[in-house]
């Protein structure tokens, strides 16, 4: 039996608030739809999520309502797995 190594991509990543926009996406690099993702708040601002989402190319971070403006105020620690 060989077993492959599954790779796990992680990091923190932060932007800016407009007010207005309730999409926000992290690029996690796995090149597919990740089987496994999640996104945690590490600001006030960015609590809130609705509801978490992913793409081959990004996890998508949906807001029912934006978060306020400022900059670099949205901050979360997130995870992909292939």
């Amino acid at each position: 039996i060989i077993l492959q190594e599954t790779p796990n991509r992680t990091g923190n990543f932060s932007l800016s608030g407009n007010g207005v926009t309730t999409l926000f996406t992290i690029p996690h690099g796995l090149g597919q739809i990740p089987v496994y993702y999640n996104a945690v708040p590490t600001s006030p601002d960015a609590s809130n999520i609705r509801f978490i989402s992913a793409n081959s190319n990004e996890i998508i971070i949906h807001y029912a309502s934006a978060p306020a403006p400022g900059l670099n105020t949205l901050s979360w620690n997130w995870e992909a797995r292939r």
